[in-house]
This record gives structure tokens, sequence and C-alpha cells, in this order.
């Protein structure tokens, strides 16, 4: 045990500092994500109860996260909007972005010491440069108001949650795509690419069907004989050329790795008289 000197005042400890914000030379930087296209009130939706399974109900601001992430929002840049500071914080004023922890795309926002999230949301709607394509989360009627303002489609945190719990319990490898998902047919290269681009690795995509197929209709070739009725011969059909013996027999013999057509010479031959 170290004994304090005569005449010296032992220092305090220093406080543990939260485990999102490390130690004062650590802070991390802001994530260089865009802007989002999802703004979630946080405290708003956190504060709904009886919506999502018993493992996952009550979470925290970084549990919300981990489960935006984890759903059909996850390929969005998404802002988690709260009040105030976080936990350990020294900042005395002023927003405060950080990355959710172990996930992607989706970042806590606070407000700053003493400030709501709703007015911090109320601005960030009213200086978004594309509102249209903003979706705004929240019951509050002052931030509904807002969105409905600028154009800004929104969404109560009933109806958030509720989707959030479906992803949960049916991940996104079996999710059920939308019809407008399949209109732009997609080869594999490009739907890897998008995929990719859009943070969507793991996510198993359907392949896109031909949009026009339903519209196109076989049309017989003009003065084409009718196709015969199914399991009848056409009409005037001319005999089969009659088979060589000996290639019967090698047919037999090699089964399997002899093709009849192959030996056909007139197929490579093709017109040379």
């Amino acid at each position: 045990m170290v004994t304090p000197r005569p005449g010296r005042k032992q220092q305090p400890p220093a406080p543990t500092p939260h485990p999102m914000l490390g130690s004062r030379s650590h802070v991390p930087r802001r994530p260089a994500t865009p802007r989002p296209t999802l703004l979630v009130d946080a405290y708003n939706v956190l504060h709904v109860t009886g919506i999502l399974p018993p493992e996952v109900a009550g979470p925290d601001a970084p549990a919300l996260a981990r489960l935006v992430a984890r759903s059909r929002y996850g390929g969005r840049g998404c802002w988690l909007v709260c009040d105030g500071a976080p936990p350990g914080s020294r900042r005395s004023g002023g927003m405060l972005r950080l990355p959710a922890p172990g996930v992607e795309r989706v970042e806590l926002v606070y407000a700053g010491p003493n400030r709501d999230a709703d007015s911090l949301i109320e601005r960030l709607i009213e200086r978004d440069s594309a509102p249209r394509k903003l979706l705004v989360v929240s019951s509050d009627r002052r931030i509904l108001t807002a969105a409905r303002k600028r154009k800004c489609s929104a969404m109560p945190s009933e109806a958030f949650l509720s989707h959030l719990a479906h992803d949960h319990a049916h991940p996104r490898s079996s999710a059920v795509y939308p019809e407008f998902a399949l209109d732009v047919p997609l080869d594999p290269t490009e739907t890897k690419r998008w995929r990719d681009r859009l943070g969507l690795a793991g996510f198993d995509v359907p392949a896109s069907p031909d949009p026009l197929a339903k519209n196109k209709k076989k049309t017989p070739a003009p003065n084409s004989p009718a196709p015969p009725a199914e399991g009848k011969e056409p009409a005037n059909k001319p005999p089969a050329p009659p088979t060589d013996p000996l290639l019967k027999e090698a047919l037999r013999e090699w089964d399997g790795r002899l093709d009849l057509d192959e030996l056909d010479m007139s197929r490579w031959l093709g017109d040379s008289d």
C-alpha cells in the first residue's frame, strides 16, 4: 500500500469513460457517411412496449441500432437521434455523432447536453436537400408535422418496431420482395455489384425475371403450318433415314459415350454438293 506524502493532496481516481467514447485522446472520428435517408426519434421508439419479442425487448440505443442494421432498413443510412449527451461524454454542447458499435451505416446522434432530440430532428428535416427521399420515424405530432411540411415520408414508431420485430423473426435471407423489386432484370454480375454497393453482402437476391416475358406471345411465322396437337404426329412427316446396324452396335457398346446425332455427316458437311 502506497502512503501519500504529507502535505500533498491525493488525486481522485479518473472516471471510467463510456466505452463508445474511449479516452479523451481516442474519441472516435466523425464517421464519413452520407446524409441519412432514415431519421429515427430514438427515445420515442424505445418507449414503445409490447411489440418486440422477449429476447430483444427493452433495448437501449446501441441495441436498437443492431436491430435496424439487421432489418430491411439496414441498407440505408440511418441516424438514431437521442436527447442530451451519451453517458461519459465531456462535451459541453452541440450535436455529437457516434458510430453505432458493431454495425455499419447506423449512427447514434445526440442533440447535446440539455437539448432535446425533437428540435434537432426538426432542424435536420428543414435543412435536408432531398426531403422526399427522407423517412422519418416518430409518433410525436410535432415531428410528424415537420415531416409532412417538407413532403418527407413518415412512419409511426409502433409500425417501425413491428417491421423490426418481423425482420428479427425472419432474417433477410428469407425476405419477401415487392413486385417492383423484380421489374428490371439484372445479370449476376450487376446484381453482385449493386448488392456490394448498397451494403447487402450476404443478402440472397432472387434472379430477376424478364419483365416483358408476360407480354410476349408466340406468333407463328406467316404461311407456317399450325403445330400438331399434343400427342399426335404431324401429317406428311418424312420417314426417318435408315440407321446403319454397325452404328447401333457401336452405340450399345459405347452407351453414354456416343451420340447418334454427332455421327450425322450432313450436319458437319452441310451443303457440300
